[in-house]
């Protein structure tokens, strides 16, 4: 249920009265010519409409605009996650509860102190790109991948991510990955890789998360040194964080 329901009511009302207004004023300008109040009326309606499409504007409906925006609606795919308002100790009961496979150095990830949780709950926008998806042909560094992706006007996950999408279903998807593997390594596209700053781990290089289907089956949250400073095929899936879009202007 919308909080602003009244407000929507009351713009809905106001945009109806322009149109009566703007239809009265078109019959009277095919006689006369001016034109004058029918741009104003006209300009109104418009303001009127961004109004409206501000007030009911939603995450799923920021991803659309966005997807058509750079020509990906036939290959972004939106994830709704939510994180936020759990300590990092809640974090780790809460899968250990769901019984998910957290990896050695996912573990270490996560008890860094460069992993923090947000105080608050926050629904979180995300999208499942592949590298392709982003207009690389050939195997690519993860720094031209976050550049790419930062044109196309995407944020790095927060850390919280990692732990967050096998808590709430979400892993790697074969059939996204539009069944590009390849045989001499794991770290591909049966990998949904997070898209973050790398976490400092006093075992290994600098990490990131990533979630995949461990025997197909168990979600399994890992990591490894590796995927932040390898080539990235482009096969691989990432998912990425899609910022709120700024109010319209009134």
């Amino acid at each position: 249920m919308l909080t602003n329901c009244s407000k929507i009511a009351d713009e809905l009302n106001f945009l109806k009265t322009l149109k009566e207004k703007f239809d009265a004023e078109l019959k009277r300008a095919k006689t006369t010519n001016k034109f004058e109040t029918l741009d104003k009326l006209q300009q109104g309606m418009e303001k009127a409409v961004r109004i409206i499409d501000a007030m009911v504007d939603t995450p799923q409906r920021q991803f659309e605009r966005w997807a058509k925006k750079y020509n990906l609606e036939r290959f972004a795919e939106r994830l709704d996650v939510v994180a936020g308002g759990r300590t990092k100790s809640e974090l780790k009961q809460a899968l250990a509860v769901r019984k998910i496979n957290v990896g050695y150095h996912a573990e270490k990830l996560i008890d860094s102190q460069d992993f923090v949780t947000l105080a608050k709950p926050e629904r979180l926008n995300l999208v499942r790109l592949t590298v392709e998806d982003l207009g690389f042909e050939d195997a690519t560094m993860a720094q031209e991948i976050y550049q790419k992706a930062q044109e196309f006007g995407l944020d790095l996950c927060p850390t919280e991510v990692g732990p967050q999408l096998p808590l709430q279903g979400y892993a790697s998807d074969s059939a996204f990955a539009k069944g590009k593997f390849v045989s001499d390594t794991n770290y591909t596209s049966d990998h949904l890789n997070v898209a973050m700053k790398s976490i400092s781990n006093p075992d290994q290089d600098p990490g990131v998360f990533d979630v995949y289907l461990n025997n197909g089956a168990t979600l399994m949250l890992d990591a490894s040194k590796s995927r932040v400073i390898r080539m990235w095929l482009k096969s691989a899936q990432f998912c990425f964080c899609l910022p709120p879009q700024p109010k319209i202007r009134q």
